[in-house]
């Protein structure tokens, strides 16, 4: 699989990934939260893709919450844009060696078989 497609396809489920383990974690500085109610907030900010963070930033009871979600959320990309990076550096390093494995063919000159190599300016050597 060439490694523009696969960082493609990485890149949301690392994004997802680092959003919710970072977000969890920020929430957890956040007293008075309870565990149930930090998962509800991961999942709610994953499953909107980040579209509720507007939404929590409005009330000021969760003010806290959506800081929280935008700092997890802008280091996440952050995270997902180097791993990106990565696997695109990567597809550059396998393609650049493509290019070592090439068989140079030299050109047959008219009349000349297959078993005989035309020599300069089209030529039979003979």
């Amino acid at each position: 699989m060439p490694a523009a497609r696969l960082s493609a396809r990485a890149a949301p489920s690392a994004l997802f990934s680092a959003l919710g383990a970072l977000l969890s974690q920020r929430l957890s500085g956040i007293g008075g939260l309870p565990a149930g109610q930090r998962s509800a907030l991961v999942a709610g900010v994953k499953q909107s893709a980040g579209a509720v963070i507007g939404q929590l930033a409005a009330s000021p009871h969760t003010a806290a919450v959506a800081a929280a979600a935008k700092q997890a959320f802008s280091q996440a990309t952050r995270l997902t844009a180097f791993t990106a990076a990565a696997f695109l550096a990567l597809g550059l390093l396998a393609s650049l060696s493509l290019g070592r494995g090439t068989v140079s063919h030299q050109r047959q000159g008219p009349g000349a078989g297959p078993d005989q190599q035309a020599g300069p300016a089209g030529r039979d050597p003979r």
